[in-house]
């Protein structure tokens, strides 16, 4: 009787599992991370939209500029050039 294991072959299937659980890693760590620093500008930002009271449906004038004023007062990340927004989002159009 004949085996098929060869020199070098019998451990590749323990590397490939190995290898599986490292990249596991390595992308469950990266989403922690992400997740983490979203958490933060997300807390401020939604404590000066309840400052300002949004109003759930806007279906007066009263409201709109409620809601306005809410926009108005979120802060932008300063990261964000506005020039070069406007220039990417026209080319999506």
């Amino acid at each position: 009787m004949k085996t098929n294991n060869q020199l070098g072959q019998q451990g590749f299937g323990f590397v490939v599992v190995l290898l599986a659980i490292v990249v596991v890693g390595v992308v469950t760590f990266g989403a922690v991370r992400v997740m983490g620093e979203n958490k933060t500008s997300l807390a401020d930002t939604s404590s000066v939209l309840n400052k300002s009271k949004v109003p759930a449906k806007i279906q007066t004038s009263v409201e709109l500029q409620q809601a306005s004023a809410a926009l108005d007062a979120t802060p932008v990340e300063s990261g964000v050039n506005p020039d070069a927004l406007d220039k990417d989002l026209d080319s999506l159009l």
